[in-house]
C-alpha cells in the first residue's frame, strides 16, 4: 500500500473516531440515559439491541486475559449483528 494512501486512511479513521467520541460526549451531557460506558452497561444495552455506535480500545483485544479478550469480541460481534456500529 503507498504510504500517502495509508497515511491518508489514517487519518480518515483518526477522524472518525474523535467525531464518535465528541457525539458521545455531547450524549452523555445533553442526554445521559442514552449513553453508557464500562463493561457491564455495554454487554446489558447490547442484550437490549440498544447500541448504535460501540466504542472499544484496542488495548482490551489485545488483553493478556483470553477471558476478557473474548467477553470483548462477543460483545463486538453482538454489536455487529444488530447492525451497531463498531
Amino acid at each position: 500500500v503507498d504510504p500517502a494512501v495509508a497515511s491518508k486512511l489514517s487519518d480518515t479513521k483518526a477522524a472518525g473516531e474523535v467525531k464518535a467520541l465528541d457525539n458521545f460526549y455531547d450524549m452523555m451531557n445533553e442526554d445521559p440515559d442514552r449513553a453508557v460506558y464500562g463493561p457491564d452497561h455495554c454487554i446489558g444495552a447490547a442484550e437490549k439491541d440498544a447500541i448504535d455506535v460501540l466504542m472499544v480500545t484496542d488495548s482490551l483485544f489485545r488483553s493478556q486475559s483470553l477471558t476478557e479478550r473474548k467477553k470483548y469480541v462477543a460483545l463486538v460481534e453482538k454489536v455487529r449483528e444488530t447492525n451497531g456500529d463498531v
